[in-house]
């Protein structure tokens, strides 16, 4: 082999290391590429970077009252319960599930006979739908207010369908159709409230009857009409529209048997307002108070209604022959 051959052979070997090097550095490069483009870095704080789909799930509930006023529709004299409300709310969280509670205010208006009662509650959604159902008993006293009530756990998608209640009561002894018992059940309930009404009971009627003047032409207020029940009870309280409340709304512009209500600063803001007596602006103010408690008006924005009546429809357009 001379020299020439010798040194082909060398430069072969040397091209060959050179290629392989190469190609070694080339696919190192690209794996780093590669993975720098798909690994999830993580901060030099040492903090771990996280993916929002291993996030916790948030879970909110709203733990205030929601109370409605339902009466019995029995119509016998002798029936001997008057119910004053139902409401529910929720409690907590547990383990995804919500704590609910529920209760039952009722009162006994018979004489001499003690009661168990069984309320059978249901939770729904929108259109009626049962949510949830649960049930609990007491005994309740003649002529006493029992409030009958229950936790039960919700699933956390039906807590958020839930918007209304409906219930039902069973009770024993069967004998209420023979006990010998004077006026009508609400007639008996305003003779025993006298003496032991709950407070919000005769807030929850000031708010129904404070303002519940007859409209032109008619003897009795809207809920006087309609809830003709609860106007007896609070006719037995002394409870009843505060005709000074009239001559209050005349002098700020407002009628106050109006479902709309301006805000206060607007109201305390009119003219008028200042000369008002003392006496006029206590009794503005109660009855306001009352609006914010039981009537959902707000100091801030007042009270509108959702809806708009409308008193005439337009005729409809004529086109030209």
């Amino acid at each position: 082999m001379n020299e020439n051959q010798n040194k082909n052979i060398l430069l072969i070997l040397i091209a060959a290391i050179i290629v392989a090097v190469s190609a070694s550095f080339a696919n190192n490069y690209f794996a780093y590429l590669f993975l720098s483009k798909t690994t999830v870095l993580v901060p030099k704080t040492g903090i771990k970077a996280t993916s929002p789909i291993n996030e916790p799930k948030k879970y909110e509930i709203d733990k205030s009252w929601r109370w409605v006023y339902y009466e019995l529709s029995a119509k016998e004299n002798n029936y001997p319960f008057v119910t004053l409300r139902q409401g529910y709310k929720a409690i907590k969280l547990v383990e995804g599930k919500v704590l609910m509670g529920w209760q039952y205010e009722l009162l006994n208006t018979s004489l001499t006979t003690n009661y168990n009662v069984t309320v059978n509650f249901d939770l729904e959604d929108n259109d009626e739908f049962i949510v949830n159902e649960s049930s609990s008993s007491e005994n309740v006293p003649p002529q006493d207010i029992i409030t009958i009530k229950q936790t039960t756990l919700v699933a956390y998608e039906d807590y958020k369908r839930i918007k209304n209640l409906s219930w039902n009561i069973t009770f024993t002894p069967p004998t209420w159709k023979f006990e010998k018992l004077s006026g009508t059940p609400y007639e008996r309930a305003g003779a025993i409230l006298k003496e032991k009404a709950p407070y919000w009971l005769s807030g929850y009627l000031t708010h129904l009857f404070m303002a519940d003047f007859p409209w032109e032409g008619e003897n009795k207020g809207l809920s006087q009409f309609f809830s003709p029940n609860k106007w007896v009870i609070a006719e037995a309280l002394g409870i009843k529209p505060e005709i000074k409340l009239i001559e209050i709304g005349k002098k700020l512009n407002i009628d106050f048997r109006n479902y709309d209500l301006p805000p206060w600063k607007e109201i305390s803001s009119n003219p008028n307002y200042a000369s008002l007596g003392k006496d006029e602006k206590d009794i503005l103010k109660k009855f306001l108070r009352t609006e914010i408690e039981y009537g959902n008006y707000s100091p801030e924005s007042g009270r509108k209604s959702a809806w708009t009546y409308v008193d005439k429809l337009p005729e409809p357009c004529k086109t030209d022959k």
